[in-house]
């Protein structure tokens, strides 16, 4: 009986000094994820983006299956028209990154933390984004610099906020939203939607 309290007992404390480095871990490929998945210059998120910046909008007038087409075309990059929305299907693993307490509710309840990671799931890569939006998205990234300082933008305003010890999801969305900041409220909205921080904010936080 005692050797198996003490196994017990040794199994406790083996798995309390696991744990944190396993949760640490996990923010870490979060980050990783995040990074790579949105901000890296070679993927699909952003070679999208450079689609949509120069797409002619004739090619937007003639509708969603030759829009659909055309960025397919000239960007290497799958995209699929499909009903009203044109999505990514390379983007949905990334789309499932799991957000993390918000430190404004740093214990939400498992609805709440449902529809958290629901919001992240209704990104480009699983619902897609609306094919009627895509001309304010365009002049946002116009509106912007074009798709280079964006990036660059939302990238030095993410790692700026991690610096501060943001977590992974809080420093994405407030960089997200600060980029977008100075666009006009019609083609903000658009922007927005497309990387889906307005449901990520209202299911969140």
């Amino acid at each position: 009986m005692k050797k198996y309290l003490s196994y017990i007992l040794a199994m406790v404390l083996l798995l309390s000094t696991i744990t944190p480095s396993l949760a640490n871990a996990s923010e870490v490929s979060n980050e990783n994820e995040l990074e790579d998945g949105y901000l890296s210059p070679d993927s699909d998120l952003v070679k999208f983006l450079e689609g949509v910046e120069q797409l002619p909008e004739e090619v937007i007038e003639q509708g969603i299956v030759k829009t659909s087409l055309w960025l397919s075309a000239q960007t290497g990059v799958k995209v699929i028209a499909d009903g009203d929305n044109l999505i990514v299907p390379s983007l949905k693993e990334v789309a499932q990154i799991t957000p993390e307490p918000t430190t404004d509710n740093p214990l939400p309840t498992p609805d709440s933390k449902a529809d958290c990671v629901i919001a992240w799931g209704l990104m480009i890569g699983s619902v897609g984004f609306p094919f009627s939006k895509i001309l304010k998205l365009k002049k946002a990234v116009s509106m912007l610099g074009g798709i280079t300082k964006t990036v660059d933008k939302i990238y030095s305003k993410y790692k700026l906020y991690k610096s501060w010890n943001y977590r992974t999801t809080d420093a994405w969305k407030r960089a997200v939203k600060e980029t977008g900041n100075t666009l006009s409220s019609d083609v903000r909205n658009a922007f927005l939607d497309f990387f889906n921080i307005t449901n990520v904010i209202r299911a969140c936080t």
